[in-house]
């Protein structure tokens, strides 16, 4: 009688620890399960947002490539012209056969600062653009600045010098003004339109696309 008392009783003991092991494995299942899924999405959305990011980057790079042939293919034209050593001639040829960027319309930076759009029309810019500087750059893309024509509009240019006998006679550029340029991008394609885009100058940390904000701001404010 005891006998089958005191067996019972291991049996039982057996049974729970049996038991409690099954229930130890199953959360360790569940436990390791949840972290390898968790791993498995991280890692995919990582990929994705990469992907995003690799195609706005591609975006912005094609639209500077653009930008750089039309804008050298210009500078060529105007060089071989034999009536542009003067403000009047590079008047005419701007007036005549200016092409169009992605970015927009052609403007010609002169020495003294005279800008002369596409229309041909001219602009003294002394205190808001300074040839010197710009020609010292070569062909470059500047940080983000306030427009010449709208203190309230943000932009960037891209410049690329008219060089005639080995010197540099004009920058021509064209302008990007940076509230529009999400809409030149490819953005609504990616997470349906809802992502969140920012574009930074990694040289002093302004933002130059920022599409969850009103204005521009620079990295620090973050």
């Amino acid at each position: 009688m005891d006998n089958n008392i005191r067996s019972k009783s291991r049996f039982k003991e057996k049974s729970i620890v049996a038991a409690a092991l099954i229930i130890i494995f199953t959360i360790l299942v569940i436990t390791i399960s949840y972290f390898v899924i968790s791993r498995i999405t991280e890692d995919r959305c990582l990929e994705r947002m990469q992907e995003a990011a690799d195609t706005v980057t591609d975006d912005i790079s094609l639209k500077l490539s653009r930008d750089s042939s039309t804008l050298n293919s210009f500078a060529e034209i105007i060089s071989s012209q034999d009536y542009v050593a003067d403000e009047a001639g590079l008047q005419d040829v701007m007036s005549k056969v200016t092409p169009l960027t992605v970015s927009g319309q052609i403007n010609l930076l002169l020495p003294g600062n005279i800008i002369i759009s596409s229309s041909g029309r001219s602009l003294d810019a002394t205190g808001k653009i300074d040839f010197e500087y710009e020609a010292s750059l070569g062909e470059h893309v500047t940080d983000r600045m306030v427009s010449i024509t709208d203190d309230n509009k943000l932009v960037i240019r891209h410049f690329v010098p008219v060089e005639k006998n080995g010197k540099t006679i004009a920058m021509l550029y064209t302008t990007t003004n940076l509230a529009k340029l999400p809409d030149t991008l490819n953005l609504k394609n990616i997470y349906n339109g809802k992502a969140v885009f920012f574009l930074i100058d990694r040289h002093n940390g302004d933002l130059l696309m920022d599409t969850f904000h009103e204005s521009l701001g620079n990295i620090s404010d973050f």
